[in-house]
């Protein structure tokens, strides 16, 4: 399924690789090609003690460009297992890392800021590593932009329920961790460009907006009135508003079998399939705006893949 024409990029958040060469830099751009997966965020790592998978750089300087295919130098870090969680940072102009306040999250936060950045946090589909501390603080204080909500082929939505049931508007993100998952972009995030060119900013603009899906396989697409995930929608009165969700797939690896439209964490309309010749499953309905909601839509593949979009809001 070739998302491009519908104006969505793929990315992977979470790409760990050294880059010091030429040569290092085109067996990575090489990988990225062969999954076809158009931004790769590539992290230096750290914690306390040291660093891993060095970077010759960071910012636009040092982004590899192949074919269409962008490299961007980023990193994990701070980072502590069973504390506070570990931390992901991309479209960074330089490594963020002082050991004399390392429990000190914030601090990076508003630097990457600062830079024009992003920053989120790793491992929240699987909650390892005590992440929701960290997150309880730094989210609650609008200094996070984004979360993993896919990884390791495991989708987990119940800390991220939790925040958005709370009233915080989070950005649903994906990386494979690669090389502790199976292959660079087996997860992945898109990012909505509309019909602007694919280009690093673009692609970041996008994220920062909120307007992504992530998935293993199964593709995704909600629209509430004109609104796209990461949109708000602003009313002032009790009227419909028409909400259509299609989840698309391809015989030859998956097709869709079940679609959800989640109202604040609970499905609030549902669809089946058990055809595998059906590419594509469709739900298109009204809902009262009421007093405001957050919603968004999840799939599942016949091939067992999962896909998640980020809400819309009301």
């Amino acid at each position: 399924v070739d998302m491009r024409k519908r104006g969505l990029w793929s990315g992977d958040d979470h790409f760990h690789c050294q880059i010091l060469s030429d040569a290092d830099a085109e067996r990575a751009a090489t990988w990225a090609r062969a999954e076809d997966v158009r931004l790769c965020n590539v992290v230096k790592m750290g914690d306390i003690s040291r660093t891993w998978f060095d970077q010759r750089g960071f910012g636009p300087d040092y982004r590899v460009e192949r074919d269409g295919y962008i490299l961007c130098p980023g990193q994990e870090c701070p980072r502590t297992h069973n504390e506070l969680g570990h931390t992901i940072h991309m479209n960074i102009r330089n490594m963020i890392r002082d050991t004399s306040q390392y429990y000190l999250y914030d601090t990076v936060f508003d630097a990457v800021q600062a830079q024009g950045g992003l920053s989120g946090y790793c491992h929240v589909n699987s909650g390892i590593f005590h992440v929701h501390r960290d997150m309880s603080m730094n989210l609650a204080n609008g200094k996070v932009d984004f979360v993993e909500l896919l990884q390791f082929a495991n989708l987990g939505t119940d800390l991220y329920y939790d925040f958005l049931n709370t009233g915080f508007q989070v950005t649903a993100s994906a990386g494979s961790d690669v090389p502790w998952g199976g292959s660079v972009g087996e997860v992945r995030v898109y990012a909505y460009l509309g019909k602007k060119k694919f280009t690093a900013e673009n692609w970041f603009d996008a994220v920062d907006r909120g307007n992504t899906f992530v998935t293993n396989g199964i593709m995704l697409d909600l629209r509430v009135d004109k609104a796209i995930p990461g949109d708000t929608i602003t009313v002032d009165a009790d009227k419909p508003l028409r909400v259509r969700a299609t989840a698309i797939g391809d015989p030859r690896r998956g097709t869709p079998t079940k679609l959800d439209v989640i109202v604040h964490g609970d499905s609030y309309k549902h669809a089946e399939s058990s055809d595998a010749s059906q590419k594509e499953l469709a739900l298109d309905f009204t809902i009262p705006s009421g007093h405001g909601f957050w919603i968004a839509a999840r799939a599942e593949g016949s091939d067992g893949s999962r896909a998640h979009t980020t809400p819309i809001y009301v």
